[in-house]
């Protein structure tokens, strides 16, 4: 088994039931976690998948609904008056930070007894510049831009990420263990509208993709629907396992994706294995 995994402690959307707890993941190595995104739900969800918070080193975030932030206050407390814990490494995209704090968590966070508070007194923060990536152990992270919500004369973006795992390996190495179907290359959209055109190099080049799909009856026009997934070619929607949806009462999932020729609905719990050991 791989040291490197990927695994969902929640899988619903921000309405599903609360026992799906909301978009959270991780990825882990050994017994160190890094939160993809840190939603409401995100202390329960990892007390279920066994997660102390000795193990978190840090959290990515995508965007700033709070499905996907809502765990930040929790864990910045909890590691700021516990002196033997780092500071947790936050990264997001550049565009991100300022709001993190000031439309987000400062009403929460901005003052203990005797202190004003800035978001860097909580986190390490680790910016990502346009275009650029992050390190995490032995895992490169590509923020990807994606259109999620149009609000009056402006797009406000979710950041996606492309996870490039073992970057350093040497091509002949990587390209045979490719050939073999170990996973090399995900890309895990985030929260995105239905936008091919934008996103069909980053279908084209993952080995593994994980796509907000919503279920409901009635659409939002903020995520990709399963009905507008469906039109995307056999050969993507083979590798393109579904997040982030409302449960869907009576239906047989695996049925449901089989049919369509997904890889499957994602189950709250699952674990991906990433990469090989060495």
């Amino acid at each position: 088994m791989s040291d490197l995994t990927l695994t969902f402690s929640g899988v619903g959307g921000a309405f599903a039931g609360s026992d799906q707890y909301q978009n959270n993941a991780f990825v882990q190595d050994r017994e160190s976690v890094l939160l993809i995104d840190c939603g409401g739900d995100a202390r329960h969800a990892l007390n279920e998948q066994g997660v102390p918070l000795d193990w978190i080193e840090g959290a990515y975030i995508s965007h700033l609904h709070a499905d996907h932030i809502g765990g930040l206050e929790w864990l910045a407390f909890c590691t700021y008056f516990n002196p033997k814990k780092n500071r947790p490494l936050l990264y997001a995209d550049y565009s991100l930070m300022n709001d993190l704090w000031e439309k987000s968590l400062r009403g929460g966070l901005d003052s203990i007894e005797g202190k004003l508070m800035t978001l860097t007194d909580y986190f390490d923060c680790k910016p990502v510049l346009p275009n650029g990536h992050f390190v995490w152990h032995d895992m490169q992270f590509t923020p990807v831009q994606t259109v999620h919500v149009m609000a009056g004369m402006r797009i406000v973006h979710s950041f996606g990420l492309m996870i490039n795992v073992h970057p350093n390996m040497d091509p002949l190495k990587r390209m045979a263990l490719s050939r073999d179907g170990r996973i090399m290359r995900v890309f895990y959209t985030a929260d995105t509208q239905f936008a091919p055109a934008q996103l069909v190099r980053f279908y084209a080049d993952a080995d593994l993709i994980f796509h907000d799909c919503e279920t409901s009856e009635f659409r939002s026009n903020v995520h990709a629907h399963f009905g507008d997934l469906c039109q995307l070619p056999g050969d993507i929607k083979r590798k393109m396992w579904l997040m982030h949806y409302g449960w869907v009462e009576g239906a047989d999932l695996v049925e449901v994706a089989k049919k369509h020729d997904f890889a499957g609905f994602v189950r709250k719990g699952q674990t991906f294995e990433l990469g090989m050991e060495g």
